[in-house]
């Protein structure tokens, strides 16, 4: 079960970066500063449940090493959410909004990498 989990995990975290994204590049031109920083923590807290969860339990018999490639693969697709802002997005604030989801993920994915270590 580890590489298939491995590989259907990655999928289904694709999956949710992408739909994710696609939220954020429609809404994030009308953002203020607020609403930036309570949509990029919330995802980005989410994403690293999430990620840590799937990396954890959904492949359990590779450990460690499976688990921070999965964590890294996590973390680009948190950046991907901003990436290519649309034309009308100016002010860049898809990718502020990436920003805080991207140091979210990384405070959460290294909280609970020591507080909830890999069977």
């Amino acid at each position: 079960m580890g590489w298939v989990g491995f590989i259907l995990s990655t999928l289904f975290v694709g999956a949710v970066a992408y739909y994710s994204r696609r939220f954020v590049r429609e809404h994030a031109p009308f953002y203020a500063a607020s609403n930036i920083l309570i949509v990029g923590a919330t995802f980005g807290i989410l994403f690293g449940v999430l990620v840590h969860f799937l990396g954890n339990y959904a492949m359990p018999l590779e450990g460690r090493t499976l688990l921070i490639t999965f964590s890294f693969i996590g973390f680009a697709l948190t950046t991907y959410i901003g990436h290519r802002p649309d034309p009308i997005d100016w002010a860049k604030k898809s990718k502020q909004t990436a920003m805080v989801g991207t140091v979210c993920y990384s405070i959460v994915a290294i909280a609970l990498f020591f507080l909830d270590p890999p069977t």
